[in-house]
């Protein structure tokens, strides 16, 4: 690996701990150059602006969420398809759990400006509830879940217990996902099997 390409995934690295903490909109090209050591013209230079690096940032969270969350269940056996799921919320609920109970991709999302950097965010949400979407209907196809059922709308009721549980562990009436986040989960899962 080029010197160029290692110091620019070195600035990634930092800039997505420093995102994790603190959220996106706390990475401006200054505050990365300090926390790496390094000049602000130095920095500017790898990206021209602060909405590239935060760009550059997510698309490396990205890759990381990818790593950590997908990429372990695919090598994994599983006995059937509600297993896998099981496995990927497991694995989606644990990212979160980095990031202090919060959501980079939707902290950047819902932030009150629009411009690039929310239509990146909202690209690798998308990817996921596409992933999702796509495993529920794995296990239509594998007689798991009910044939007629909208994986869709399958996501949505999923995506509406993650968002729930965030929101139940910021004002603290929720201290872990096996109070109301897995209970629901199940229920959910148990209602799609077959009749």
């Amino acid at each position: 690996m080029s010197k160029g390409r290692l110091t620019r995934e070195t600035i990634l690295q930092q800039g997505f701990e420093q995102a994790s903490l603190q959220g996106l909109e706390s990475l401006t090209i200054g505050s990365l150059a300090s926390r790496c050591e390094m000049s602000k013209s130095g920095l500017f230079a790898h990206f021209q602006s602060r909405d590239n690096l935060q760009i550059a940032v997510l698309e490396y969270a990205g890759q990381v969420f990818r790593d950590r969350v997908i990429q372990p269940v695919r090598q994994q056996a599983h006995p059937n398809q509600q297993a896998k799921l099981r496995a990927l919320l497991e694995a989606w609920l644990a990212w979160n759990q980095s990031f202090a109970g919060r959501c980079m991709f939707l902290d950047a999302w819902t932030s009150a400006e629009e411009g690039e950097v929310q239509q990146a965010a909202r690209q690798l949400v998308r990817f996921w509830l596409d992933y999702l979407a796509r495993q529920i209907a794995a296990g239509q196809v594998r007689g798991e879940w009910r044939a007629e059922m909208d994986p869709w709308r399958a996501v949505y009721r999923l995506y509406g217990l993650y968002l729930g549980d965030l929101v139940f562990g910021a004002l603290a009436l929720s201290e872990n996902p096996e109070q109301h986040f897995w209970p629901e989960a199940e229920a959910l899962m148990i209602s799609w099997q077959p009749d």
